[in-house]
């Protein structure tokens, strides 16, 4: 699988791009600030519909633009797929394939596959734990995509309980009754999470092992664990 076109508009610092790519390595150079990470984050948007380096997707959205655009053309063998992806401002985003909207986020994430290496990338072992989970949870969506709905369903009933809960204490007379479905809902649903990270940090422990042993040149072992809590 590789990416034969790209075309951007209002995304980034780019107004229009239209860029043709040739199977095998791609080079991109040029002077600071000039937009060459650009071009990768949009492909690795396209990928995982977030960013590697800003979480909030408007910031991808040119200063002058109300909307972005990032379209991605893939070669798989025989088979040629059109992916778009439309970054609004003002109203949900949308995603293509071969010109058909895609309903669901699932839908459209896994279709390409791609891993970058980045600077932002020492965030996994220098900040939060928020960080690694994410880095986890990005990597769930492109093996299971249906992860991405889990993931949403949680961060929507959350953020239901936590608007209920921030209701009873400003108003007492609020009715908790459905409280209880939401703490249902949330275990569920957090469980789901939890087990596919799990599920994930498993595979990732002997790859680890490979790389570090290669490293450090030693037999001395390394360990990878998840501590159970979102």
């Amino acid at each position: 699988m590789w990416v034969s076109s790209l075309k951007l508009a209002g995304f980034r610092n780019y107004s229009h791009l239209d860029v043709k790519l040739n199977q095998g390595m791609t080079l991109f150079f040029g002077d600071n600030g000039n937009g060459k990470t650009n071009l990768v984050e949009a492909i690795y948007y396209l990928s995982n519909l977030d960013s590697h380096r800003n979480s909030d997707t408007k910031a991808l959205i040119n200063k002058d633009s109300q909307a972005a655009t990032a379209i991605a053309e893939i070669r798989n063998k025989d088979r040629n797929l059109l992916l778009a992806a439309e970054i609004n401002s003002s109203q949900p985003n949308k995603y293509f394939i071969n010109g058909n909207q895609q309903k669901k986020t699932s839908d459209f994430l896994g279709v390409l596959n791609s891993v970058i290496f980045a600077p932002e990338d020492l965030d996994l072992v220098r900040r939060d734990p928020s960080d690694r989970r994410r880095f986890l949870d990005l990597s769930l969506t492109q093996l299971k995509p249906r992860m991405a709905g889990v993931k949403a369903d949680y961060e929507r009933v959350l953020k239901q309980r936590n608007a209920l809960l921030k209701s009873a204490k400003n108003f007492p007379s609020v009715d908790l009754s459905t409280l209880d479905i939401w703490d249902q809902q949330l275990v569920e649903l957090g469980n789901q999470i939890s087990m596919a990270r799990l599920s994930l940090i498993q595979n990732l422990k002997p790859l680890l092992q490979k790389f570090y042993s290669a490293l450090a040149g030693t037999d001395e072992v390394v360990d990878l664990a998840l501590e159970m809590n979102i």
